[in-house]
C-alpha cells in the first residue's frame, strides 16, 4: 500500500512575552497557517481492482505556547490539517472490473487530522534580527478519512469507506524567525510530520506532514 503524505507550507506570526528579566528568556505563543497538498493512497478491492485517490490541495493550522531557555525551547501544541479527495483511478482490475483499468472518476470525500504535540526547537544565534531554528516533536493525532461517492457518466456511486482512529505522530522541522519588535518576530518554516498506521476501513495507511 502506498504511503498517504500531506505537505504544507506555512507563514506564522511568533509573538513572545518574557517571564524573567533576562529579555533573551520567557514564556512565548505562536500561530501558523499554511497550504497543504497529499500524494496519492491506493487501496485494493478484494484483489478485483486498485483505486488509486488523488487529494485536493488542502490547509494547515496550528497554535502553540511554549517556554524558551535560550537556545532550546519546548513548547505544547495544537494543530488542525485537511484536505479534500479530487478523484479516484483504477488499475489492475481484472474479469468485469477491467473495463475500469486506466479510467478515473471525480469522488467525493475528504481526510483530516487533530493533533496534540510536545515540541522541541533549537535557534541558531547569528547575531543579527535572523535566527534560525531546528527540532522536532512527538504526540498523539487523530486522523479520519471517508470516501462517500464517485461520479462515472453523470451518475454518482457509493464508496461508503470511512475511518477514524487516535494515533502516535511524531515530526521534525526547520525554520527562521526574523525580530521586528523586542517581543515578536515573524517565522517561516518547514515541518514533516507522521503518524503511526491507522484503520481506514480494514486497511492501514501511513500519513505525513510537512508544516510550518
Amino acid at each position: 500500500m502506498k504511503t498517504v503524505s500531506v505537505i504544507a507550507l506555512a507563514l506564522g506570526l511568533l509573538v513572545g512575552w518574557a517571564a524573567h528579566a533576562d529579555e533573551t528568556r520567557g514564556w512565548y505563543g505562536s500561530i501558523n497557517a499554511g497550504i497543504a497538498a497529499s500524494n496519492n493512497y491506493s487501496r485494493s478491492a478484494n484483489g478485483l481492482t486498485t483505486g488509486e485517490f488523488v487529494f485536493d490541495r488542502g490547509f494547515a493550522v496550528d497554535g502553540t505556547i511554549g517556554y524558551d531557555f535560550n537556545p532550546f525551547r519546548v513548547e505544547g501544541e495544537l494543530s488542525w490539517r485537511q484536505f479534500g479527495l479530487d478523484n479516484v483511478g483504477f488499475s489492475q482490475g481484472s474479469g468485469d472490473y477491467a473495463v475500469l483499468n486506466g479510467l478515473s472518476f471525480p469522488i467525493e470525500g475528504h481526510m483530516s487530522s487533530l493533533g496534540f504535540m510536545v515540541n522541541g526547537w533549537y535557534d541558531i544565534d547569528t547575531g543579527s534580527q535572523w535566527t534560525p531554528f531546528v527540532g522536532g516533536g512527538i504526540g498523539r493525532a487523530r486522523v479520519k478519512g471517508e470516501a462517500s461517492s464517485f461520479t462515472a457518466d453523470g451518475i454518482s456511486y457509493p464508496f461508503n469507506l470511512s475511518g477514524s482512529e487516535w494515533v502516535f505522530a511524531y515530526q521534525i522541522g526547520a525554520g527562521v524567525a526574523y525580530q521586528i519588535t523586542e517581543k515578536a518576530s515573524l517565522q517561516v518554516g518547514y515541518r514533516y510530520f507522521t503518524t503511526d498506521k491507522f484503520s481506514f476501513s480494514g486497511h492501514k495507511p501511513e500519513i505525513h506532514n510537512v508544516t510550518a
